[in-house]
């Protein structure tokens, strides 16, 4: 069991106490991460991570996961959180996406990540057509430490801008991509 995951559900409640009495989110779709991990620390750890990134830069997270071969029974240990990052912090999101073109980037490609960590990311980013108000969305898939064809450095990039936002957002993230 990683004791920093625990100490982030700990300090994710606190949070969420104080996001309740906050104004609630924008409704309008930014993007959307979803990842299934198996990761190895002393054993296999498998996770479940979603974020949901909104225009108004609120970002909910969920991080879930199992400690596979060190608590048989133990169950999931999960965490929920409603985020809000400074206006900086959104701005440098928002020039990671751009700069990386995450509205045409494909996906069915493999990152190769220093870690033993397997897997795949799935990041849906809804946007706009250029020049026009017309609704766009884009959709790609990458695995990680698999076979297949490397993806662009740009994938990294974009995943390493979203965790690291939800990071500094204080929303819960998988640890794989360690923010700067």
């Amino acid at each position: 069991m990683r004791v920093p995951f625990i100490c982030g559900v700990v300090g994710a409640l606190l949070v969420a106490a104080q996001a309740a009495a906050q104004e609630a989110p924008s409704m309008l779709a930014l993007l959307r991460v979803h990842a299934s991990l198996q990761e190895f620390h002393q054993g296999s750890v498998f996770i479940d991570e979603d974020l949901f990134v909104l225009r108004d830069g609120s970002i909910t997270g969920s991080l879930t996961e199992v400690p596979a071969a060190s608590c048989v029974g133990c169950g999931w240990l999960s965490g929920i959180v409603h985020g809000l990052g400074t206006a900086p912090q959104f701005t440098a999101l928002g020039r990671a996406l751009g700069t990386n073109a995450v509205g045409s980037v494909g996906g069915n490609c493999n990152v190769a990540t220093p870690t033993a960590s397997f897997g795949t990311y799935e990041v849906t980013w809804y946007g706009l057509e250029r020049g026009g108000p017309a609704p766009r969305r884009n959709v790609f898939v990458f695995q990680l430490n698999a076979d297949g064809p490397p993806c662009s450095v740009a994938v990294t990039k974009i995943i390493t801008a979203i965790e690291t936002y939800a990071f500094q957002a204080g929303v819960p993230v998988s640890g794989l991509w360690t923010p700067p």
